[in-house]
């Protein structure tokens, strides 16, 4: 099941955060995003990583167009997964850009 194996994609990051992480928080999102990217490298089936690195990516204004890479490839393999597609639009929410967060949260009605 595909949401079973979401949220156990989601322990295995927060457990690896704790780890690595005093409290589960890191002291900034680079040193967070650094745990992201070294996670992922180790577990590149983990897909909530994924989409966290997107959403770090978010918080510190990265590049943009990573941030639709990632959670285009997300949403190829799983399109009726509601929380990538809330995800991705708390990116743009991030950034500022509302119409575009309000474009991708349309999208959910269309499942």
């Amino acid at each position: 099941n595909n949401l079973n194996k979401y949220y156990n994609d989601i322990d295995k990051y927060e457990k690896y955060l704790k780890k690595n992480c005093f409290d589960n928080a890191c002291c900034n999102y680079e040193e967070e995003l650094q745990l992201c990217n070294e996670f992922i490298d180790k577990n590149p089936q983990n897909n909530y990583a994924k989409g966290q690195k997107a959403t770090l990516y978010a918080m510190l204004n990265r590049n943009v167009d990573e941030i639709d890479n990632i959670f285009s490839e997300l949403l190829k393999k799983y399109s009726r997964n509601t929380e990538f597609i809330r995800d991705y639009a708390h990116c743009y929410i991030y950034l500022k850009n509302y119409d575009r967060a309000k474009e991708i949260l349309e999208n959910i009605t269309r499942i």
